[in-house]
């Protein structure tokens, strides 16, 4: 939603990123001079996804405003089986290490997963 324009209007709309989450009327430009507010700290950005590009550029969007992005792989809900995204990639082990490495790559903040546990702990871990 937030890498793709045509829903600029909404995410303007419901989304401050100009002023960070906690409104503050000024950010740092860069990740490396971000100020903290020890009682919202660390904030972690979270996404579903299933496009590594489409999920580089979302988290482009928010490395400066943020302390680590989490891709979630572990929503086992029916909107995830939809939009193919969440739990029902657990099997798609290329596609998990494209996303979790371009984002590992391309980003100044550490990437995190959240991953559902297997019946095979081997397989989990």
């Amino acid at each position: 939603m937030f890498a793709d324009t045509t829903h600029k209007y909404y995410r303007e709309q419901y989304f401050d990123i100009a002023s960070g989450e906690e409104g503050s009327s000024s950010l740092p430009s860069t990740p490396t001079s971000r100020s903290h507010n020890d009682t919202d700290r660390p904030l972690i950005v979270q996404f579903c996804a299933n496009s590594p590009e489409q999920l580089l550029t979302a988290a482009k969007l928010v490395e400066a405003h943020c302390d680590a992005v989490d891709i979630n792989l572990g929503c086992p809900q029916d909107i995830a089986r939809r939009g193919h995204y969440g739990s029902f990639l657990q099997d798609e082990w290329e596609l998990i290490h494209d996303m979790i490495n371009i984002l590992h790559k391309n980003l100044s903040v550490p990437v995190t997963a959240k991953f559902r546990v297997f019946p095979d702990i081997d397989k989990t871990v």
